[in-house]
């Protein structure tokens, strides 16, 4: 274990050297060329992509900006409800003020995290795993479809993964040489990311493990361990301002309505790193397949690979240094997230897990360094970047959102004082995003009758067993006083199963009341569908007046 992370060497070229690969040759000449010229073109193109979404926001995006807006001193109660760290919202609330709230705006945050991220990763892997290393790491970030989705998302995703590459810069600088002030650096690192995504303490949990065996292991490394501890109990004592929000939030805002996730499903959403999160359910394809078999790979090679000439290689049984710390990180991290789901009774979807993104990038980076020949090792990165861009390019249009739709009909057609309903209440904060306030509709949401921009996570099954399609629609029928009610509805929301189906039939089945359904959901074509049907209440009967004359 003593050879696992160096402490100290002078030496710049020596320093990480039992992480590099010395048995392969680099590339040079001919494939040297050709692997600059697809880096090149792989880079601006993955760039691009962090910058071109053409989708209007949707639920979790609209909900972040709305949230954000708010007075600083309000979004910590906000928060108490949504059941997320505040970090990124403090600096989207910033951004905002400077840069304004349109959807380029406010994506543009998590394009620049993760533009930044790009070039950090850069540097960070030459230093440790050489030139060549780096530039395929860099490579496998810019065209990934996740990285690329998630810098064009209003989310903290991108924030995580920038503070992942930060948090492995201060671990590297620590244990190179381990002093007062690189600790530092890590704690600020860690506190930053224990404030944007609770999964962090996940990854901190598995890297504290690490510490913990260097610091029994003596030696030059010892101390390494023992600041490496020392900065992430310092994050810890730094998180305890938030633990009673995070106390009350992992209390009463998980998903105890969804099945805690096992192995399969986690190493399964790994694999679908590839996919977007927008991505429609006919994306599936074998190129995923492909893109899948090859992360398998090379993650294998990056642990056991040693290569033996052009021709061969070796599987070593123990692992290896470079691979082994990379693969802790990752396989670590994500069984103490399953772990502490089933604890939580929480759920598991990949964008969680964009903790271990980023040494899951490095580490297939550093599998393909087990490839001795340089031919078979650039057609490798080639298709490998191939695919990962043709996901990217295609998911790039995908429509987040049918918003767009329903608000387009609502301004033609509905009149001031209707209603507009949302069922379930995660339809509401995307369309009321695009809604103009000239429509002066009254808006409500299903189940709480509460404002649609914001969803109240608290207790949320509870809260949807305590309402009925029945009662819900007999509340909104003795409020409405003639005005039409337009219903924003679909199905395939979890805890809800049928229920909003059952609140349109409701009010169709209402005597005296008309239906028409002015847009129908489009799954196929929108990842956030929904339907708009619009209801009439019966006429109000004619008060007849008897006219008296005297004569």
């Amino acid at each position: 274990m003593t050879h696992e992370i160096p402490a100290v060497d002078p030496s710049s070229t020596g320093r990480w050297s039992a992480w590099r690969e010395p048995g392969i040759a680099p590339f040079g000449g001919v494939t040297a060329v050709i692997g600059a010229s697809v880096f090149g073109l792989v880079v601006i193109v993955g760039i691009w992509l962090r910058f071109a979404a053409t989708s209007l926001l949707w639920l979790d995006e609209a909900l972040s900006v709305n949230i954000a807006k708010l007075p600083l001193s309000q979004i910590p109660t906000a928060l108490r409800r949504d059941g997320a760290p505040p970090l990124y919202y403090v600096l989207l609330h910033f951004w905002i003020s400077l840069f304004g709230g349109s959807d380029v705006a406010v994506r543009s945050l998590s394009g620049a995290c993760s533009l930044v991220a790009l070039i950090g990763l850069f540097f960070l892997v030459r230093r440790i795993w050489g030139s060549e290393a780096a530039f395929i790491a860099t490579g496998i970030f810019a065209a990934s479809a996740f990285a690329t989705y998630y810098a064009t998302e209003a989310r903290m995703y991108a924030l995580v993964m920038l503070l992942v590459v930060g948090l492995g810069w201060t671990v590297a600088l620590l244990a190179e040489r381990a002093t007062i002030w690189r600790a530092a650096g890590l704690w600020a690192v860690a506190t930053a990311l224990l404030y944007t995504h609770y999964w962090s303490l996940f990854l901190f949990g598995a890297l504290g493990a690490w510490f913990v065996l260097m610091a029994l292991a003596g030696g030059t490394v010892r101390r390494c361990g023992l600041f490496g501890l020392a900065g992430l109990v310092a994050a810890a004592v730094s998180f305890l301002p938030w633990l009673s929000i995070f106390s009350f939030q992992s209390a009463h805002t998980g998903t105890p309505w969804a099945k805690p996730p096992d192995l399969q499903i986690v190493l399964t959403g790994i694999l679908h790193f590839y996919d977007s999160q927008g991505a429609l359910p006919t994306a599936a394809g074998p190129s995923l397949s492909l893109l899948e078999l090859m992360t398998v790979a090379l993650v294998v090679l990056a642990v056991f690979g040693i290569p033996k000439g052009r021709r061969r290689i070796v599987m070593d049984l123990a692992g290896r240094p470079k691979g082994r710390f990379l693969a802790w990180m990752v396989f670590g991290t994500l069984a103490l997230g399953i772990v502490g789901a089933h604890l939580s009774k929480s759920t598991f979807v990949p964008r969680y897990a964009s903790v271990i993104f980023v040494p899951l990038v490095v580490l297939m980076a550093v599998g393909s360094q087990a490839i001795g020949s340089r031919w078979v090792r650039l057609g490798v990165v080639i298709a490998l970047a191939g695919g990962l861009l043709t996901q990217g390019l295609e998911w790039r249009t995908t429509q987040r959102s049918q918003a767009g739709q329903v608000v387009a009909v609502l301004t033609a057609q509905a009149k001031p004082g209707d209603f507009v309903l949302f069922c379930p209440d995660q339809l509401g904060p995307a369309v009321m995003r695009e809604l103009p306030a000239s429509t002066r509709l009254k808006a409500l949401s299903y189940p709480r009758l509460d404002d649609p921009r914001y969803i109240n996570w608290v207790d949320y099954l509870a809260a949807i067993k305590a309402m009925t399609p029945a009662r819900f629609v007999k509340d909104i029928a003795h409020r409405v006083h003639g005005h039409s009610v337009w219903l924003v509805w679909s199905t395939g929301y979890g805890p809800y199963q049928s229920t909003c189906s059952f609140v349109a039939s409701t009010f169709l089945n209402k005597p005296g009341w008309g239906g028409h359904q002015w847009v129908n959901a489009h799954p196929y074509v929108y990842f956030q569908s929904m339907n708009l049907t619009q209801f009439n209440p019966p006429s109000p009967p004619v008060r007849r007046t008897l006219k008296v004359t005297s004569r």
